[in-house]
């Protein structure tokens, strides 16, 4: 490496390539990175561009991103690149793909930013660019590759904090020392999880003097290990020697709320689940409580409670443009394939990780995380104000879609049932309705709740897919039939 040029860490592991059609006909590459190690240096480029043939572009989608410990491998990925490559080929000017990463799997990565990827062509000749962004303190690497020049180049630019993430920046640490960053005081950072937690469950008391355990160790172990399965073990024995006099520590409650990605509360999980069992073996070979037992079984709930926050706030990110979208075009649906796509890969990358801590636990987990997508749908189309026809047609056609990504996935498919209430509702919206039609209801829409229905049915809009007014006679069939119980909600714990 030259004298002043910086290096950067940076080989990737992709989990899954998918190419989806965005909302704008563009494609989207879809990625998944789970590590992040090894380096690539001496990066240089001026103009962020190459031009080329389409081989060129794909020897450096191939070389740069380096397939380690992946289904897919260089051959496959450079068939998908000149499938498509060629498929758009006709068309003068084309954006083959700008896709984005959720980085939070990376350990050294505080903060979530994205990696945009764009391939455009003109005629014959194509370019490609790659820009990388990575949150570390207060500066960001900024990547660029180029293929026009032997000569490249790592860029270091300042990241302008937002007032939001600096407020985040105040209330999460402050600098103590040197080189260690602890909570701004241990007691709050124990309360931003005592506040959610059911007390009356649980008590745990901390002794004055419960031994001293280094913070730093703490938060060193966790930077470097969570996440990683391979390291399961080693963070056990942390845990051995952390409650070796089995007592309750107050600072080991820091431990699940520094989980920041979903695919670390399931490694926390597991690890907490297998610690318990050789310190205390199975409940039915020992009742002993402790108070060490009482903080173990605290910091599972609350690890379990985060996974559901982390995994359903990705849920709500994906749904979020399905929801607020104001028309459908049946010619044109690559809209409601690509989220469809892009859920049902998510939930069963979700399954499979939870199935290493049970397969019961990730049997109700991923129902439970099907009721609050299907519920997040309704909630969100009446609260937008959203509910008319077109909307009742594009429910029907993304449930479907949802229906037919899940016969693809073996372990998803016994779950496809789960999505008829979608089907039910865009029923509801799409068909004339009157009060002949709803006495037919236990055959037409059966596991839509009376309660839901009718404040669907009050939100609804006439519109070109669906001109018909709803009639008075109908509010007042339903209100008569109304359940006792509320009106069904996303947070609703279902029965398994």
């Amino acid at each position: 490496m030259k004298k002043g040029q910086n290096k950067c860490v940076m080989e990737v592991q992709i989990n899954y390539l998918k190419n989806v059609p965005s909302d704008d006909g563009d494609f989207l590459l879809k990625w998944s990175f789970s590590s992040m190690k090894g380096v690539i240096e001496n990066l240089k480029c001026s103009n962020r561009t190459i031009t080329g043939t389409e081989n060129d572009i794909i020897e450096v989608l191939c070389n740069e991103v380096k397939l380690y410990g992946t289904k897919i491998t260089k051959q496959n990925l450079k068939f998908t690149l000149i499938q498509n490559i060629t498929n758009q080929k006709k068309k003068k000017e084309i954006i083959f793909g700008t896709g984005f990463v959720d980085l939070s799997p990376f350990t050294t990565v505080k903060i979530k930013r994205e990696i945009n990827i764009k391939i455009k062509a003109e005629k014959s000749d194509f370019s490609f660019e790659c820009h990388l962004t990575i949150w570390n303190k207060n500066t960001l690497t900024d990547i660029t590759y180029a293929n026009n020049s032997d000569e490249k180049k790592v860029k270091m630019v300042r990241f302008k904090q937002t007032e939001s993430e600096e407020e985040e920046e105040k209330l999460i640490s402050k600098k103590v020392g040197n080189d260690i960053e602890v909570p701004r005081t241990l007691e709050d950072m124990v309360n931003d999880i005592d506040d959610e937690t059911d007390e009356q469950l649980m008590v745990v008391t901390y002794p004055p003097s419960s031994g001293p355990i280094d913070l730093q160790e703490i938060f060193d172990s966790l930077k470097n290990m969570k996440g990683d399965f391979y390291c399961t073990d080693n963070f056990i024995e942390l845990l051995k020697k952390w409650w070796s006099d089995n007592d309750a520590h107050i600072e080991l409650n820091i431990i699940p709320i520094s989980m920041e990605d979903w695919i670390d509360c399931v490694w926390l999980i597991k690890i907490m689940e297998t610690f318990k069992v050789i310190k205390f073996g199975y409940e039915e070979e020992n009742n002993i409580e402790s108070q060490c037992k009482l903080q173990i079984e605290k910091i599972l709930k609350d690890a379990k409670k985060r996974l559901t926050k982390l995994v359903q706030e990705r849920v709500e990110g994906m749904l979020k443009n399905l929801i607020l979208s104001t028309a459908f075009d049946s010619t044109k649906s690559n809209f409601e394939e690509g989220i469809a796509t892009a859920y049902v890969r998510f939930i069963s990358s979700v399954y499979e990780s939870v199935c290493q801590i049970s397969s019961t636990y990730a049997n109700s987990f991923i129902r439970q995380l099907f009721h609050f997508s299907i519920y997040s749908i309704f909630e969100g189309i009446v609260d937008s104000h959203n509910v008319d026809g077109s909307k009742g047609f594009q429910l029907n056609y993304f449930g479907i879609c949802i229906q037919n990504e899940m016969d693809q996935v073996t372990v998803l498919r016994k779950y496809r049932e789960e999505f008829i209430p979608i089907i039910e509702v865009s029923r509801l919206l799409t068909m004339p309705l009157n009060v002949d039609l709803m006495k037919l209801k236990e055959e037409v829409f059966p596991t839509v709740k009376y309660n839901l229905l009718l404040k669907i049915l009050q939100e609804f809009k006439p519109g070109n897919s669906n001109p018909n007014s709803i009639p008075k006679s109908v509010f007042k069939f339903v209100s008569k039939h109304l359940e006792q119980e509320p009106i069904p909600s996303k947070y609703d714990l279902i029965e398994n």
